[in-house]
């Protein structure tokens, strides 16, 4: 009695009670995702190991799925590691996340600080889409917090870091500055201002939706 009523329960975390008496084969994907996770919560674990658990599925159940096990976390309040490749699950469902590399921890911290604040190239490249443009520090100007870099090709960046202090930086150390191709604005005729401004040609566009 004590079994089948803890499978129930776990079926029920999980929204699929009404397919108690069917076999996993007879399952989609998702459902037997659902099973699987049944199967590790109907132990009262003290803490959930998921290793990838999503990877088997298509793009728009992993979407599902994603949410179903954050709002499962919250429910429950479990301990979960959570091991993926996929940097949009980490940002999602992560309350920290730990980056390794080569089996090595390079960067960890909460989703916002590893995002916005990179520590090694690795971990900008990694979490999203990065352009990396190698430099040198011009000059540092520490009232305004603001770092000026120079490029191999000539212009020249201004950069305010909050993250680090400007003391670690003086004229002529070689940097590499990371920049998000969502921190870019695009424009035809050139804005007011000459603050990070500069000049192009438009090489390639495609259309991602």
């Amino acid at each position: 009695s004590e079994v089948e009523e803890r499978v129930m329960k776990a079926l029920r975390i999980v929204q699929i009670e009404g397919l108690a008496k069917r076999f996993s084969h007879e399952l989609s994907g998702g459902q037997q995702q659902r099973v699987a996770l049944a199967r590790a919560l109907v132990v009262n674990p003290n803490i959930l190991l998921m290793d990838e658990p999503l990877s088997n599925l298509d793009a728009k159940l992993r979407i599902e799925m994603r949410s179903e096990i954050r709002d499962l976390h919250k429910r429950l309040n479990y301990t979960t590691i959570y091991v993926t490749h996929d940097q949009t699950e980490a940002m999602a469902l992560g309350d920290r996340i730990i980056l390794m590399d080569s089996g090595k921890i390079v960067q960890q911290g909460r989703p916002e600080g590893l995002y916005e604040f990179p520590n090694s190239c690795f971990s900008a490249l990694f979490l999203g889409v990065n352009n990396l443009i190698r430099g040198s520090v011009k000059s540092v100007d520490a009232a305004a917090n603001e770092l000026s870099i120079a490029s191999p090709s000539g212009f020249e960046l201004k950069i305010r870091r909050t993250d680090v202090p400007l003391s670690e930086f003086h004229a002529g150390d070689p940097v590499v500055v990371s920049v998000r191709g969502a921190a870019v604005d695009v424009f035809s005729d050139p804005p007011a201002g000459d603050y990070n401004v500069f000049k192009g040609t438009v090489e390639k566009a495609v259309f991602l939706g």
